[in-house]
């Protein structure tokens, strides 16, 4: 008899049992990758942040013992921008801002005529010069389209005196960095107006010379940290292993994927119990006509690896489809960002495929311990 056919009729001779236990891996598996998803595409989107802006290192307010960023001085960027190897220094400020009667909106502030303009892209009948007024803002977008704005419509944002501003939308704009669509730019100054904070920044932008060697990149980064001890410095590419936010989030979905996969794997050892010893007797005849017990074991083990395969592809699939639909929808446009890579998928198959093993492999044992003769008397 062909094993695979004989799983396959048990699975489909219990149809309810099986479709509950599809759905409890499923949503163990659903609620672990899309944690991970969004983790990774938060990841590579601030990799690719720095790296689409042309920035090698970055000095902030934010240090492992004080993880939230403070202001800092802007004038010390002018002391950076002396120091050997570094090209260019370029400030920048951002705030979560509320516009248009308290709809959320992240603000950026960046010199006018610096290089972090460069990478946003303005459609030609767009007006995308930095020079104009300083009541100009600069929408994503996705920014423009939930906002419903337009080049030279007006937008009110509410300013660190509580009162509302009315900004006019310069330009439209379509940026490589995912969460920037989202937002809103406008010029540093013009920022630190608004929000009452002259002569401060979040962080500077570090342009270095690319001759440099990553030993000297390194040596001025410990040079940076010992003028400047209070503050944060790191190379662009050490940024998304050390931010605090994504740490966080990589524990959580750690601590959700084992908790979920732990419950998912009892209900699924569960199942195949009283599967097994409801067919005893169908096991007792196969046994026997000249089955082994490894035989029946491998049985009952493809049985739960294919339960918790077909529950980790349908886990994968509501995790792909619920992420994607959030981040295309209402607010959370442009600031959902999801990354499902060949090696999120293959993982999770293969840890779906070691909890069908682990769940399958004592109900195996213990069916396949039972004598043939005396389980067909007591039936």
């Amino acid at each position: 008899m062909n094993l695979a056919k004989i799983v396959w009729a048990n699975l489909r001779n219990r149809p309810g049992r099986s479709l509950l236990t599809l759905v409890g891996i499923s949503v163990a598996v659903s609620a672990g990758a899309a944690i991970f998803a969004v983790v990774r595409g938060f990841e590579c989107d601030l990799i690719d942040k720095y790296e689409v802006r042309g920035t090698q290192m970055i000095v902030s307010g934010a240090t492992k013992r004080r993880p939230l960023p403070m202001l800092i001085d802007e004038a010390i960027g002018h002391a950076l921008t002396s120091l050997p190897g570094v090209v260019t220094v370029a400030g920048a400020l951002y705030e979560m801002g509320s516009v248009e009667g308290q709809t959320p909106l992240t603000l950026l502030g960046w010199p006018r005529g610096s290089y972090l303009w460069n990478h946003l892209s303005f459609p030609p009948e767009h007006n995308s010069s930095v020079e104009g007024m300083g009541t100009t803002i600069y929408l994503g977008t996705v920014a423009a389209r939930y906002l419903k704005k337009s080049p030279g419509d007006t937008l009110g944002m509410e300013t660190g005196e509580k009162s509302t501003r009315d900004l006019t939308v310069g330009g439209v704009f379509t940026s490589s960095v995912v969460v920037e669509n989202a937002a809103g730019v406008m010029s540093l100054a013009q920022l630190q107006s608004l929000l009452g904070c002259v002569g401060k920044v979040n962080y500077f932008n570090l342009q270095l010379d690319p001759a440099l060697s990553i030993e000297q990149v390194i040596a001025l980064q410990e040079k940076i940290r010992h003028l400047h001890p209070e503050l944060g410095v790191m190379r662009a590419d050490e940024i998304a292993a050390n931010n605090p936010g994504l740490q966080a989030a990589r524990a959580l979905g750690v601590a959700t994927s084992i908790v979920a996969l732990a419950t998912a794997t009892l209900g699924l050892t569960n199942t195949l119990l009283a599967s097994v010893f409801e067919r005893s007797k169908e096991i007792s005849l196969l046994m026997a006509l000249g089955w082994s017990r490894s035989r029946v074991v491998w049985m009952i083990l493809m049985e739960s690896v294919f339960l918790a395969l077909a529950g980790a592809v349908l886990g994968l699939m509501v995790a792909w489809g619920g992420t994607f639909l959030f981040a295309n929808v209402g607010m959370f446009q442009g600031r959902l960002v999801s990354e499902f890579g060949l090696d999120l998928v293959l993982v999770t198959l293969f840890i779906a495929a070691v909890a069908g093993v682990l769940a399958g492999l004592y109900p195996a044992l213990q069916i396949s311990r039972q004598e043939p003769a005396q389980a067909l008397r007591e039936e």
